[in-house]
């Protein structure tokens, strides 16, 4: 049997398995691989010559579309370079099958050219990693079928996660023809979720004691059902504090997109802290939340999800299910409550700071960075997409943005935060969305990645708005502000490049409003609706880190106002 037809058995079954995405940084020792790949009919393939860059556009398709994608490399350093996609897969939960060349062993451990020790290379970032041994008569078909199957089944089982496959070629890599191999019938894996009952009547009897009780949602997979978070919410009777990336964001009744802000300039936090709460999904990126939680720890904490996510050891229950499958079944055994006084106190703030917010921006003509967010909560459409960098970007718009309609999806790489990959994931979340997508990348994470940009094509209707601050504008906020010198010239990485020249070498349209006016138009007609271009937002880290001082100055007690004037709406317990 010959490579290729050997590469066709694993291709069969990783399509058998839904698998329908192909990201490949293309090397000789991984040829079968690509070949078999390009011969199957329901096979897409996309090419990049910068592993990173493919690993980070694998994520990002498979982020968007809820489907195992999977990444071909050659053996050696290209392979090493896969290894931050699938760290932030890993804990983020997101279904990669990363399929490497490699040498055939009787050339390992001996100086043979580009040839490392790739077994178990991913060590405990991937759920599973497995040999695929080099063709030989001695082995069947079926054995190969069954071994991709039962790896691949372990990517797609909850957790959800990456896999490895490491594929032993000896030369002739490819020969003229293949032989074509039959196989035994497909095998299909149908995920389930059990849970068990008389568990569940008694969580839904425990949470109905409470009436200070609040719903956090954090990180969820993209889906059309967060109205089952919305109708547990409503049974309950309690607040929804929903993520940024919890697409659930939206303004509407027990909904309190800005936790945040009440959370940090509330004159009375006490009155605020929940007895109970239902934590729904992965983590929230909220770090004023966590700490309000350490300090007011709950009576009882539920958290749902398939990944543990208690960093201020607080969660007295953890539930492995599905959060909406869990919220769809707990909700069936709910008669409802009804809005409660606590419920409507955090409904009354979140209005109030809403407003004070607005007070706030309506005097500032210069654009800033926390007003990109905050126009975001009025121009991101039911159709567009939004995917958001880590530092600052992410921490704006976790504090400002909400939605009083119904938006498109919000994505990010939180499963590490990292820097790294942020413009591959955002193309290949445009590139699975199949619609507008914004990219709100810093700096230095563009600069970072900006061999990625060559990923693109020329109809992808992707804008890159791009927060330029001279460098590292998170370090402004952090302790070591106090030593100027040191943050900015080793910490910060400041810097002067011309993300115009940037643009021009990619050809890509470049725009740099000035004014939150010229920020709209170009937003709404001026950057193309069918193809790439980057938006650059020229600021300043210090005036920035001033307005950010000034915003929380404005907001400090807001709440004092509002306390005096319907204190007894809210009953006696507070």
């Amino acid at each position: 049997m010959d490579n290729v037809a050997w590469a066709k058995i694993l291709v069969k079954e990783l399509i058998h398995q839904k698998v329908r995405y192909f990201c490949v940084a293309p090397g000789m020792r991984s040829t079968p691989l690509i070949k078999a790949i390009d011969e199957h009919p329901l096979a897409q393939i996309m090419t990049h010559f910068d592993e990173r860059g493919v690993g980070f556009h694998a994520l990002g398709f498979a982020k968007a579309t809820g489907m195992p994608v999977a990444i071909v490399t050659t053996s050696g350093t290209a392979l090493g370079n896969i290894m931050p996609a699938v760290m932030e897969a890993y804990h983020d939960e997101i279904p990669l099958i990363v399929l490497s060349g490699d040498r055939p062993p009787e050339l390992q451990d001996c100086g043979a050219n580009q040839t490392t020790n790739q077994v178990n290379f991913f060590g405990l970032h991937v759920k599973q990693s497995d040999e695929i041994p080099c063709p030989a008569n001695t082995l069947s078909p079926q054995f190969l079928q069954q071994k991709c199957h039962h790896t691949i089944q372990k990517a797609l089982s909850s957790p959800q996660g990456p896999v490895h496959l490491n594929c032993h070629y000896r030369k002739p890599l490819v020969r003229k023809a293949s032989e074509e191999i039959e196989l035994s019938p497909k095998r299909t894996y149908l995920p389930t979720q059990v849970i068990d009952k008389n568990s569940l009547q008694e969580i839904a009897d425990e949470l109905m004691r409470h009436e200070k009780g609040a719903i956090i949602v954090g990180r969820l997979p993209l889906s059309s059902e967060t109205h089952l978070i919305t109708e547990l919410a409503r049974k309950l009777g309690w607040p929804i504090l929903p993520d940024i990336l919890s697409h659930c964001r939206a303004d509407g009744p027990q909904s309190i997109p800005h936790f945040e802000a009440i959370i940090e300039n509330s004159s009375d936090l006490k009155r605020l802290a929940p007895t109970a709460i239902l934590h729904l999904g992965k983590g929230y990126m909220s770090r004023t939340l966590l700490d309000f939680l350490a300090q007011n720890p709950p009576e009882k904490m539920f958290h749902v999800s398939h990944l543990r996510f208690d960093p201020a050891h607080i969660v007295t229950d953890h539930v492995k299910a599905d959060p909406l499958i869990f919220a769809e079944n707990l909700s069936s055994l709910l008669k409802g409550a009804g809005p409660n006084s606590f419920t409507a106190l955090w409904e009354d703030l979140n209005k109030t700071v809403a407003k004070s917010i607005t007070s706030f921006f309506e005097n500032k003509k210069s654009l800033s960075e926390m007003e990109v967010a905050r126009l975001f909560s009025s121009h991101l459409g039911p159709y567009e997409g939004l995917f958001l960098s880590n530092s600052m970007p992410i921490r704006d718009f976790s504090y400002l943005y909400h939605h009083s309609k119904k938006a498109g999806p919000i994505f990010a790489n939180r499963g590490l935060s990292g820097i790294d990959g942020n413009i591959a994931t955002a193309i290949g979340i445009a590139r699975a969305l199949k619609k507008r997508t914004w990219a709100v990348i810093g700096d230095l994470a563009f600069l970072h990645d900006l061999n990625s940009l060559a990923q693109l094509k020329r109809d992808l209707p992707i804008t890159f708005i791009v927060i330029n601050n001279g460098g590292g504008g998170i370090y402004s906020f952090r302790a070591t502000r106090e030593h100027k010198e040191f943050s900015e010239n080793v910490l910060a990485c400041s810097h002067a490049r011309d993300f115009r020249a940037i643009a021009e070498q990619f050809s890509l349209q470049h725009f740099k409003p000035k004014t939150c006016e010229e920020f709209q138009e170009i937003a709404l007609y001026g950057a193309p609706q069918d193809g790439p271009s980057i938006i650059e937002i020229e600021t300043d880290r210090e005036e920035n880190y001033t307005l950010h001082q000034e915003l929380k100055r404005a907001l400090k007690g807001f709440d004092k106002k509002l306390k005096t004037r319907t204190f007894a709406t809210y009953g006696p317990q507070f």
